[in-house]
């Protein structure tokens, strides 16, 4: 079964594990800067596939505090925006579906 919901605080190990899947494509965080990130967020859902976090989504409006290099360009040039930090699907999900 799979299940989409808001992210919760037992879910924040979880996540930094699948950043760290995919690093080679986001930028690195640490328990540190994911809560901080979690707190300027916007929208932080997970997808639960048979009860594990197997990917997750994070948004960020504008006038928080992050320094993202792509963030700061949206904050330069638009006066309002959403911006799609990371979209992430676990590399399980990824080989489960080839």
């Amino acid at each position: 079964m799979t299940t989409i919901r808001k992210a919760e605080n037992k879910d924040l190990k979880k996540i930094l594990e699948l950043n760290e899947e995919s690093v080679h494509f986001l930028s690195p965080l640490t328990m540190e800067k994911l809560e901080h990130l979690v707190s300027q967020s916007e929208l932080l859902e997970v997808v639960e596939v048979d009860g594990e976090v197997e990917a997750f989504v994070l948004t960020v409006i504008e006038g928080k505090d992050y320094d993202s290099v792509n963030y700061l360009w949206f904050a330069a040039h638009y006066e309002r925006f959403l911006y799609i930090d990371r979209v992430v699907v676990s590399v399980k999900m990824h080989e489960k579906r080839s």
